[in-house]
């Protein structure tokens, strides 16, 4: 490490083995640093001066780059014509995409929405598609979440999967994909797959059913408008309160609240 200014080495780190390629998040706080004897990228945390994770790639990492949002590392590994894809905020391999013969060098454009990766042994440049944004990020575990997907070279998609399962698509276009969510738990890594091979994941979380175990009120006029509160867990991600079939939006107070204010009723009576 240099010191810019005075044009003097401030700091060694030790530990690599045969480093090549160096990368720095856009924060300045890590660097990732490819060690292609180990076939692994050291982070480097740029206050202590000293590695703090090792991850496994490919064969013979060379070349990397951070993404603008600092949430992913590619590394082109050249032995073994593919790209490792680091989460950086579990410090893990989360896909690996084929590209061309010895790739050595990654650049990623400033919106982050396209990857170049210069491939040395066949003469050519592979563009990876990838996936900028996804919204929602989060959805019930029963499925039918209608998700948004934007990205760059996403025409054609034959699959989008949620982990493996794969999700039903509405509607495809050069940068946009629809898709209905299949059911799951947990988080999802989300993938596209088109003919230029599978995009860069996002996760998707599937959350559980809220479950509302009391309302006070319990009683009020048929004009409506006035308050209840329901109160119950995991009531945070809510969207709509049904009163019958009429719905009402509600305040998400917290996890275990709602505040909502009531439509008017079709008619006296007791409604579920």
């Amino acid at each position: 490490m240099i010191n810019p200014v005075a044009q003097s080495v401030v700091a060694t780190v030790t530990g690599l083995s045969a480093p090549l390629g160096v990368a720095a998040s856009p924060n300045n706080a890590r660097l990732y640093v490819a060690n292609s004897a180990a076939n692994t990228v050291s982070i480097i945390d740029t206050v202590t001066r000293s590695p703090i994770a090792s991850v496994p790639v490919g064969s013979t990492p060379w070349g990397l780059a951070a993404s603008p949002d600092g949430q992913q590392v590619y590394v082109a590994n050249n032995g073994s014509d593919n790209v490792s894809v680091i989460d950086t905020s579990t410090n893990a391999v989360t896909d690996t995409i084929a590209v061309g013969h010895q790739p050595t060098g990654v650049a990623i454009t400033p919106n982050g929405l396209s990857v170049y990766v210069a491939n040395k042994g066949s003469n050519t440049v592979s563009v990876i598609q990838t996936l900028n944004a996804m919204s929602p990020t989060l959805g019930p575990q029963a499925g039918g979440t209608i998700v948004t997907l934007t990205g760059t070279s996403l025409s054609g998609a034959s699959a989008v999967r949620f982990g493996t399962t794969p999700a039903v698509i509405m509607a495809n276009t050069a940068n946009q994909i629809v898709v209905v969510t299949p059911p799951g738990v947990g988080v999802a890594q989300v993938t596209v797959t088109t003919p230029g091979g599978t995009s860069n994941p996002k996760p998707f979380v599937y959350y559980p059913r809220g479950d509302a175990n009391s309302m006070a009120p319990s009683a009020g006029p048929t004009a409506g408008r006035n308050v209840i509160t329901l109160r119950g867990d995991q009531l945070a991600t809510a969207s709509q309160v049904l009163f019958g079939s009429v719905p009402a939006l509600p305040v998400v107070v917290s996890d275990s609240r709602l505040d909502v204010p009531v439509p008017p009723g079709v008619s006296a009576g007791c409604v579920p």
